[in-house]
């Protein structure tokens, strides 16, 4: 029970290296929540505000356009365009309807209100144009005065009124949803923000808490160690002195007791010594059992000074790794090739084995059970070996390691590497690898791909360790990277919908522009024609008088 109770070097080590796990334990749990909080704002956005957006767009759109139709149907008869009236009244309307309905169970409750008081309105809107349908039914209404009248009275009376205050409500509200979306992106922003801010005040509290750590093991064994040193000097010269200090209740503690057990041993077998040359042979000591302790107390500070060392060395040199490769992580995550190759790179120099490669599942894979697996980096692999830049893993059948490995999910160490299987290449000739490890890119229970190291001496154990930690965080850096790249493809696709929608608009316009003219050309053409059908009437009563009069002239005459 007391020896528990006891200050160990290692624990006192220890301690400072326990908060300093603490703290990664922290960053790594701030980086998992903002890592799923920006997975679920992405899902969010993509899969309910910008839908919602093009619905509300396209029902605006539908909506001035049926109201555009209405008024083609008083002043203009098209078949044509009567027919997309009709439809749009009937068909598209009402699926725009029922689609926003759908998306509106992600909204906030006020948008809801909003848009559950705007379609009523639209409803009524298409049963007002319903009205100027009915009104001019048939050919034949165009030509009562008073139809196109009531038409046109319910047209700028209601329709348009109706129409203009429908859509500004209807762009209000997607106004709104926009500002939602964009809020939600900035808490996206906010969130990596105040990520950042916690990893650079964990490593300064990180760098603190060490050198404290540091300075205070270092002044509780220096001190001790330098009077030990000081004593055994002089007794490696021949002069018995204890030391005479508060001994620390540690491995430099034992260390002292055990050397002024050894002082003490050798002066009482020198005690022996002087008794034996005055003749005095029945002296007995327990000088052995003395040096026995001490020499088993020196091996045990040794043993333990020795583990405290490199743990202490373990641990600096992943910490040093895991920040330079997420660094690396950071500044290529835009560029999954370019990210994979530097990666590789810096793991291979940094583990110092001499051949790698990542492989990363293919997005475009096929209907059928085939997986494809891309080779995106490679490091010093021979030509012999992968002459193709993919492996194919049909109908879940593993035909190598790699896809063995990508198959089950586990990491796959090999210390007796197959002659054929792959080859070394240097300037010395080739040469076959002593182990082979194979780690999956797995981040919350998804495979990305795998990472395979081979090496011509065997690797430790705290290097495998190291190695499966870092492709973990490759593993989620691949996942942010292609929910980056499906948000970015998809906001480009909205993009390039509503351009093709305001390119369409621009040249409705002009349509209808071009037709005015046409109209009120058509109008000239027809008050001419009128002119002319005039004229040509006088002149047919004049000659239809001439001929009368020479008729009876020609009764006269006769």
């Amino acid at each position: 029970m007391k020896h528990l109770k006891r200050k160990k070097i290692a624990r006192k080590i220890g301690f400072g290296y326990a908060v300093i796990l603490a703290l990664m334990l922290l960053i790594s749990m701030a980086s998992f929540i903002v890592l799923r909080r920006s997975i679920w704002i992405d899902r969010q956005v993509s899969t309910i505000y910008q839908p919602s957006l093009k619905m509300i767009d396209d029902l605006s759109i539908a909506i001035k356009r049926s109201e555009r139709l209405s008024n083609n149907w008083i002043y203009q008869p098209n078949p044509d365009e009567k027919n997309e009236l009709i439809e749009i009244q009937a068909k598209k309307i009402p699926e725009l309807r029922r689609s926003i309905q759908k998306t509106m169970i992600g909204w906030n409750l006020k948008e809801v209100q909003q848009m559950n008081a705007l379609l009523p309105k639209a409803d009524t809107l298409v049963l007002t144009e319903r009205m100027i349908a009915k009104t001019l039914k048939n050919l034949d209404d165009y030509d009562n005065d008073i139809k196109i009248d009531q038409a046109i009275q319910i047209l700028e009376g209601e329709v348009q009124p109706k129409t203009t205050a429908l859509i500004n409500q209807l762009e209000r509200l997607s106004k709104n949803i926009r500002l939602q979306s964009d809020l939600k992106v900035q808490a996206k922003s906010d969130s990596f923000t105040l990520l950042e801010i916690i990893l650079v005040l964990s490593t300064l509290a990180a760098i603190l808490i060490g050198s404290l750590t540091s300075l205070r093991t270092t002044t509780a064994i220096v001190k001790p160690l330098n009077q030990l040193r000081e004593s055994l000097i002089k007794l490696g010269k021949g002069e018995l002195q204890t030391i005479q200090i508060d001994i620390p209740d540690d491995e430099v503690g034992d260390m002292i007791k055990a050397s002024n057990v050894l002082v003490r041993g050798l002066e009482r077998t020198a005690a022996f010594a002087r008794e034996i040359e005055k003749g005095n042979f029945d002296t007995q000591d327990d000088v052995l059992s003395q040096i026995e302790v001490l020499d088993n107390a020196l091996l045990a500070m040794r043993d333990s000074l020795l583990i405290a060392a490199q743990k202490e060395k373990t641990l600096k040199w992943a910490a040093e790794g895991q920040a330079r490769l997420s660094e690396i992580m950071r500044n290529y995550m835009s560029d999954i090739k370019q990210l994979s190759q530097e990666l590789l790179s810096a793991l291979i120099q940094y583990i110092r084995v001499e051949l790698g490669g990542i492989f990363i599942l293919n997005d475009s894979t096929n209907q059928d059970e085939t997986i494809y697996l891309d080779l995106k980096a490679s490091y010093a692999y021979s030509r012999k070996k992968f002459i193709k830049k993919q492996l194919e893993i049909r109908e879940g059948v593993a035909t190598d390691l790699v896809a063995q490995t990508f198959l089950e999910c586990k990491t796959v160490n090999i210390s007796q590497v197959p002659q054929d299987y792959i080859k070394i290449i240097s300037g010395f000739g080739e040469s076959t690898p002593t182990q082979l490890v194979l780690v999956p890119l797995v981040f919350n229970e998804e495979n990305y791909g795998v990472i395979e190291i081979a090496s011509v001496s065997k690797l430790e154990d705290y290097k495998i360790t190291f190695l499966e930690k870092v492709a973990e965080s490759f593993a989620s850096t691949l996942a942010a990277a292609k929910i980056n790249e499906k948000t970015k493809r998809l906001l480009e696709e909205s993009q390039a919908q509503t351009e093709q929608l305001r390119a369409q608009e621009e040249e409705m316009r002009q349509n209808m522009e071009e037709l005015h003219t046409t109209q009120e050309t058509m109008a000239a053409k027809q008050r001419e024609l009128e002119y002319i059908l005039l004229e040509y009437n006088k002149q047919s009563a004049l000659l239809n008088e001439k001929e009368a009069e020479l008729e009876k002239l020609k009764m006269i005459a006769s």
